[in-house]
């Protein structure tokens, strides 16, 4: 609400102070904290499920339960609490016709909070005796001028509405930017002056922090425009300020200038070269300036008794209606709009919009004086219909629709108030329900009940208890503040987290403890030399704080620049450049009077020039001219770059422009296209040391700050940040900096905690701090026990002579392995061996790397007396939880795990994640035991994330078809519902954007795309450009969004692909990632598609040519030895033992016999596959090689060579653990999407580390990867559940009408119409599932054939007593379709596929829910007859066996691994009969 982008620019150079209050608190006591109420009625309605609304008691009584926690946590702070109400918009600025835009807003939630909510949000005020003030017109002129009268008193003023910034309101907390918990809330608190500074200190040159004028700040809101979600009444700022080309760009010139100079047609048509601007697009930036300034004057002019409803502000009601509006009675929303500006929203569904119309008129008519009538209306903003409930007089405050607005004709002649009104409100309750139509919701009711009380001038005034009871039923008031919340038992939400694990079914492996392997690959000697040639590297040991002021750049060396562009003033562009950029020079050197200047630029040429810069070793400058010389796109975008930060009459302002009018049309429409890319960054100018990020800063701030408190006051409390951090932005590198740049230095006492979701993080992590040298170690479960291990890196080299001083005894324990044990004995034992060996940090890490199950035993052993004096007691511990959500989702025993970490978290603890939302969005298990603590929030907002197309792969129609942004949405209304549900997910939204899709959007359907011609619509960093976009596409109206999704449908870069498997989206020009639950038969699965490479045979007839050539080589080798001439020399047969798989790609002898056929194959290919546990080390170790370090040259530019393993293929816990740079395209198997949450899906979309595809198997996951699962809703109908749903109601029929008769029943399957893609055998199969699934009871569904439904057994099968009658009905529906099933099942693979589909029947059906025993007896007696009937031959049946033999996944469903278990015995009997036919054969032969 309010300026649109205002506080994310804000906070680009500025971070809130967190303070955290709590009953024992001495801050705040006795302070005051105003409340914006329409600011936390929005937030704890957002909060609120989407499914229900007003209808529903259930509703009322959770928002009534919310609202409750929420002020009471807040008085428990100490502060006093101030809420400001709503009252009504004046009339004047009301128009219920030009405002769509709000009700398409409002229809898009669908979770109608109604006209009730704002009663229920007044009753908890009065309930908890919070003092409110009522506004007589909107609220912010009433908390302006509140604020500025009472400053010195206040704390903050808690609001959503970015306007306030504007205002000046020094101190300031928006909802987004607190935690309320049950015991402390934790309140970002911003100072408005230091952060409007901060801003303009980036934009000077010497980066003073000089304050904003309100001048300033009002242009600058001018500029940006308001958001059009602020207010449902008001006609908003944007619709009267022309929409400009990059607004947040001319912000920053604004701010640029120190004086407070009024804006001319000049600045914009010159300076700006916007020539199209006009004295009436100022005029309009003007008026939205002047409204800002005026309303400051205002507040700062005006009584608050004339801000408020009272007989002087409302003088034609009732004096007794006027005192119910400006005092502490609850009254509804609806009385206080109509009465101050005569028309009040109400947001109701269609089917209530008549409902209590003679009650709405009965009370409009009843609150004014006699003689003093006037004409109200009411509007319903979710159907934008205006009705007019009564007739009287008018001014020009009041409202006056507009001509062209429709109005509902009412009959004014309605009920009277006596007719309705009753003694006592419950009784007025019932008369309003007996007059309303029978199916009227109770809320509804209640609330025109208390309309009808406050609207009589002589009706008895209920009591707020009476209130509550009408609109609540049953509900108790809520508890004073001074009651402490009740204390939730940690083991008690371990165990509710334990059911919901047991009923989901699903267990996520994250890997085992660390083998021999692994430490390999963590200390490996080539891959730490290639983590420290990384950039990363380099910068580590540059890196300077960061800071809100321009500062690092080289100055231009003027002289030398003139006289690079003037020797080439033949040149047309070169002689503007001198003449414009450098005007004194170019008089001086036309003038001709100096001689000597003269003949030096006569004998000058630009190579001299760019000598010189060399030896004065001025980067920027050379790079600068260089650009100009080449003139290519990103050229054009460094020169704009460079503008924007020297600004208008620059330099580098008017340079950048004149090469810009001297670039070609494809030049321009190319630098439009390349800008949305995730190249067009501003990065480390030349010459200029590297900074932190201003998140890094303030995490190192707030870190240094709170261990420094904690050093001087052990009772500081404790510091729980979430740093929210885009995948790719260095969380790795930010805790390791972390250790380096402060806890080694300045607190060495410190341990740095690094939990990882993952064994291929652990590694990473570890090779990191390898290359670093730091000194750490690493913490693994390893069955039920623990391992602690020590990098060789940090051993003593001196082994023997250390152990030469000690006793037998002693050496030989040193030499012992560690082993397993508890995390107590690991600790110490390591520990001990450090000390003695003389390790470096003499048994003391800088940093422990575990996973998260040691995560949580450590940290709850150094809480323990018997580790209180330990060097890793709690006291000492920093925990850094690195992707703390992962897996969570899915298995929701992690869930015990992580709650465990946070019960036991020690003082400072960095939550840090790619996804994570803000505290006040987390389940309650995320704050440990819910003691007290600091909870703030850091977070990088994703704007540069690359650019993501989207496609979907059908493999049944063989397509790859691309899908746009818009075309992911059913509806407008959905689009709109959302982005406006999370601010984070729009932003990652904007990457799905391709360029020419976001030029569209920016131009606004006025000649964007290939005709955007404009320097000053051309944008120097993607950022600031998508912060561009994301207005606009929020403000797309239903006609332009429908005008969009079908324009970027028909404008599809080509027809549908034609597609055969995943193979046919892989990358041809870097690596493609694909990821699903069986990596290994995936990756061979695929591998067999891609066309070149070795097959299996090549594979094996290259091993032997290597094994030949090894047995050669020996053979000579052995004859040299014999030569006493033979001296050493060279291996000429060095390359024997190297088998070659692929260009680039060679293995030893050694590894390649140690992997099977398929493996080599799969190689050869180029493909790879990462699993949690149980990856091949030869596979392991190319993946880590070829992948994790792709050379710099591969990556970079448009160059089409690929690296030796261009596809890696990967489960679910390896998506956490790669970090490629290479990938350009993702592939997600829905085998394992459909499992995943969007947490999961924004993981895996981060893959992308540069601009590229993503492709999915299902549009429906699709959706929930970009939507989430909640606003995706549910799958639609597929062609295949059309299909299945079509032979259920054929096996149906032909089972009860026709009773089985084959001829009938195979009939009606063949009237089946067979889908576009699909075969006679998936009918088949649909038949077999519809025919099996009569064995289990009936799903709860709508009868479809009737008697249907009395075919289904009444119980799981499987019972002994009913299994034989089961077995007997299943095989006579088999042989009555078996003409079908036999010629649709023929083929092997399709009895494979039967086979799997019977499997996840049993899954979706819970067959193991209650006994496992009659489970196993259906699966074994299903299959036998199936096999008898000769449906499932023995082939296809192995092949399903041999498949889950070799399947692995680190997602595993209990369920699953029972089936196969149950199917085991079958199986087995299966392969000793064939094993006794052959014998048998062997016999007679």
């Amino acid at each position: 609400m309010g300026v649109q982008g205002l506080k994310a620019q804000l906070e680009r150079f500025y971070r809130p102070e967190a303070i955290t209050l709590h009953p024992e608190s001495k801050v705040g006591q006795g302070e005051i904290l105003l409340v914006d109420a329409k600011a936390v009625e929005y937030l704890l309605c957002k909060r609120l499920p989407m499914e229900s609304n007003y209808q529903s008691e259930d509703w009322s009584k959770a928002y009534y339960e919310a609202v409750s926690a929420f002020f009471q946590s807040l008085q428990r702070t100490g502060l006093e609490v101030v809420c400001i109400l709503e009252g009504a918009v004046a009339g004047a600025l009301v128009s219920a016709s030009v405002d769509r835009r709000a009700q398409e807003i409002l229809e898009a939630h669908k979770c109608l909070a109604g006209p009730a909510a704002n009663m229920i949000f007044v009753q908890v005020l009065i309930d908890l005796d919070v003092k409110f003030e009522r506004a007589l017109h909107a609220t912010d002129q009433l908390v302006l001028s509140y604020y500025l009268r009472r400053e010195p008193e206040i704390f903050a003023l808690l609001t959503n509405d970015t306007d306030f910034f504007v205002y000046g309101v020094e101190k300031l907390v928006f909802t987004s930017g607190m935690t309320v918990d049950k015991l402390s809330t934790t309140f970002e608190r911003w100072r408005t002056k230091e952060a409007w500074a901060a801003w303009r200190s980036n934009r000077t040159a010497k980066g003073r922090a000089v304050p904003v004028s309100l001048m300033h700040r009002s242009q600058i809101a001018a500029i940006l425009g308001s958001e059009m979600s602020k207010e449902v009444r008001l006609k908003p700022r944007s619709q009267r300020t022309k929409r400009l080309t990059s607004p947040l760009t001319i912000a920053e010139l604004i701010l640029s200038s120190p004086h407070d100079d009024a804006l001319t047609v000049a600045f914009f048509t010159e300076e700006l070269g916007m020539k199209k601007f006009t004295e009436e697009d100022l005029a309009m930036i003007n008026e939205t300036m002047q409204e800002y300034i005026d309303d400051v004057a205002a507040a700062q002019g005006t009584e608050l008794v004339a801000l408020k409803a009272s007989e002087d502000t409302l003088p034609w009601l009732h004096t007794s209606v006027s005192a119910r509006l400006g005092g502490a009675a609850n009254v509804p929303q609806v009385l206080c709009e109509l009465a101050a500006s005569g028309v009040a929203v109400f947001p109701v569904l269609e089917e209530d919009w008549d409902s209590m119309l003679g009650a709405q008129q009965a009370a409009a008519a009843a609150m004014f004086k006699d003689g003093s009538a006037r004409t109200t209306f009411l509007y319903n903003c979710y159907t934008t219909k205006l009705r007019q409930l009564t007739l009287g007089g008018s001014d020009e405050a009041w409202f006056t629709p507009l001509d062209e607005t429709e109005v509902e004709a009412a009959s004014l002649a309605g009920l009277s108030i006596a007719t309705l009104l009753k003694a006592t409100l419950a009784q007025t309750v019932e008369a309003v329900k007996a007059a309303a139509p029978p199916n009227t919701s109770h809320s509804l009711a209640a609330m025109h009940a208390v309309l009808l009380h406050a609207a009589s001038p002589d009706g008895a005034e209920p009591t707020a208890d009476e209130v509550r009871a009408a609109l609540l039923p049953g509900v108790a008031a809520a508890a004073k503040h001074t009651v402490m919340p009740a204390e939730v038992d940690p083991e008690e939400i371990n165990r509710l987290l334990a059911e919901q694990a047991l009923a989901s079914g699903l267990t996520v492996d994250t890997g085992s403890a660390l083998s021999t392997g692994d430490w390999m690959d963590i200390d490996a000697k080539d891959l730490v030399k290639r983590a420290k040639a990384t950039v990363g590297f380099k910068i580590m040991r540059e890196i300077q704080p960061w800071t809100s002021a321009a500062t690092g750049a080289q100055a231009l060396v003027e002289g030398l620049m003139f006289r690079f562009f003037y020797c080439q003033r033949k040149d047309d562009m070169y002689k503007a450049l001198a003449k414009k950029c450098f005007p004194d020079m170019y008089a001086e050197a036309r003038d001709g009077t100096d001689k000597e200047l003269a003949r030096e630029l006569k004998a000058i040429t630009k190579e001299f020039v760019l000598e010189e810069l060399k030896k004065m070793k001025e980067k920027r400058t050379i790079n600068y001219l260089e650009a100009v010389s080449r003139m290519l796109v990103p050229d054009l975008l460094f020169m704009r770059r460079e503008a924007l930060k020297a600004g208008p009459n620059s330099i580098e302002w008017n340079a950048a422009k004149i090469i810009w009018g001297t670039a070609g049309d494809r030049a321009k429409e190319e630098s439009f296209e390349v800008m949305h890319t995730s190249e067009n960054r501003m990065g480390v100018a030349p010459g200029a040391a590297p900074r932190r990020f201003k998140h890094q800063e303030d995490l190192m701030q707030m870190v240094a700050t709170h261990l420094t408190d904690l050093e001087k006051n052990s009772k500081t409390l404790p510091l729980h940040v979430i740093l929210a951090t885009p995948t790719g932005s260095g969380k790795t590198f930010t805790a390791v900096m972390m250790h380096l740049h402060l806890l080694r230095e300045h607190h060495p006492d410190a341990i740095l905690l690094y939990s990882v979701p993952t064994k291929q993080v652990l590694k990473r992590v570890g090779q990191e701090c390898e290359a670093h040298g730091v000194i750490y170690w690493t913490a693994a479960k390893h069955d039920e026990l623990f391992q602690v291990r020590r990098p060789y890196s940090i051993r003593n080299t001196s082994r023997k002579k250390i152990q030469s001083r000690m006793t037998a005894e002693e050496a030989k324990a040193l030499n012992k392995s560690a082993g397993s044990g508890t995390i107590e004995e690991q600790m110490q034992k390591i520990h001990e061996t450090g000390v003695k060996m003389m390790d470096a940090g003499l048994g003391k890490p800088g940093i422990i790397v575990a996973d998260v199950y040691t995560t949580a035993a450590l940290l709850k052993a150094s809480r323990g007396k018997a580790n209180r004096g330990s060097f890793w007691n709690a006291e000492n511990l920093i925990l850094y939880f690195d992707e703390p959500n992962m897996g969570i989702n899915l298995d929701p025993a992690v869930s015990v795990v992580v709650h465990n970490i946070m019960r036991h978290a020690p003082a400072t603890a960095i939550l840090a994640s790619a996804t994570m939302p803000s505290w006040d969005s987390l389940p309650f298990w995320w704050k440990g035991d819910g003691a007290v603590a600091k909870r703030p929030s850091i977070c990088l907002e994703p704007y540069e994330l690359p650019i993501c197309k989207l496609q979907i792969l059908d493999e049944k129609s063989r397509e790859i078809t691309p899908v746009s942004l818009l075309g992911l949405f059913k509806t407008h209304a959905e689009f709109l519902r959302t982005l406006q549900q999370e601010g984070m997910r729009r932003i990652v939204m904007l990457r799905h954007l391709t360029p020419p899709q976001a030029n569209e959007v920016l131009s606004d359907g006025k000649g964007g795309g290939s005709k955007m011609r404009d320097w000053m619509a051309l944008s120097g960093d993607v950022r600031t450009l998508r912060e561009n976009v994301e207005p606009a596409l929020l403000n797309l109206s239903a006609q332009r969004f429908e005008e969009l999704a079908e324009a970027w449908k028909e404008k599809r870069v080509a027809a549908p692909t034609k597609a055969e498997g995943l193979a046919s989206a892989i990358s041809v020009t870097g690596v493609t990632m694909i990821a699903t639950l069986d990596a290994r038969g995936t990756a061979l699965e695929v591998a067999r598609m891609i066309k070149g490479g070795a097959d299996v045979h090549e594979v094996k007839r290259r091993m032997r040519d290597c094994e030949k050539s090894v047995k050669a080589a020996e053979k000579e080798a052995s004859k040299k030895k014999d030569d006493d001439d033979f001296m050493g020399g060279e291996d000429s047969g060095g390359s024997s033992g190297m088998l070659d798989l692929r260009g680039g790609l060679s293995v030893s002898l050694a590894d390649a016999q140690e992997c099977d056929d398929d493996t080599l194959m799969m190689l050869s290919k180029g493909v790879a596959y990462s699993l949690a546990s149980g990856t091949e080390p030869l596979v392991k170790k190319l993946y880590l090689q070829a992948l994790l370090h792709v050379p710099e040259h591969v990556v970079a530019g448009n160059k089409r060579s690929l690296p030796p393993i261009h596809v890696l293929v990967v489960d679910y816990s390896s998506i956490y653990g790669t970090d490629c740079p290479a990938v350009d395209t993702i592939i997600m198997d829905d085998a394992l999407g459909r499992h995943l949450s969007w947490e999961d899906h924004q993981q895996f979309l981060g893959r992308l580390r540069r601009d590229g595809t993503a492709v999915y198997t299902s549009k429906h996951t699709l959706r929930c990867a970009t939507l989430g699962k909640a606003l995706a809703g549910d799958e639609e109908e597929t062609e295949a559940q059309r299909l299945q749903r079509h032979a259920r109601t054929a096996v149906l029929i032909g089972v009860t009408e026709h009773k089985c008769e084959k001829a009938k029943c195979v009939d009606l399957i063949k009237q089946i119409e067979l889908p576009v893609g699909h075969t006679f055998a998936d009918i088949a199969r649909a038949t077999l599932h519809a025919i099996l699934e009569l064995t289990f009871p009936a799903a709860k569904v709508v009868e479809i054939v009737p008697g249907g439904l009395n075919v289904y057994p009444a119980t799981t099968p499987g019972g002994e007593k009913e299994l034989p009658q089961l077995l007997k009905d299943l095989k006579q529906r088999l042989a009555a379709f078996k003409p079908v099933l036999v010629k649709g099942l023929e083929a092997g693979r399709e009895q494979l596929k039967a086979m799997r589909a019977f499997e996840e029947m049993c899954i979706d059906k819970n067959l193991f829910k209650f006994a496992y025993s009659a489970g196993v007896r259906y699966i074994g007696a299903v299959l036998k007859l199936l096999y008898d009937e000769e449906l499932f031959e023995e082939p296809a049946l192995l092949a399903w066996a041999q498949q889950k033999e070799k399947s692995q996944s680190s997602i595993k469903s209990q369920a699953a691994e029972k089936f196969v278990l149950a199917a085991t015995p079958f199986i087995t009997w299966l392969k000793e009969a064939e094993d006794e036919s052959e014998e048998e054969e062997d016999d007679e032969e």
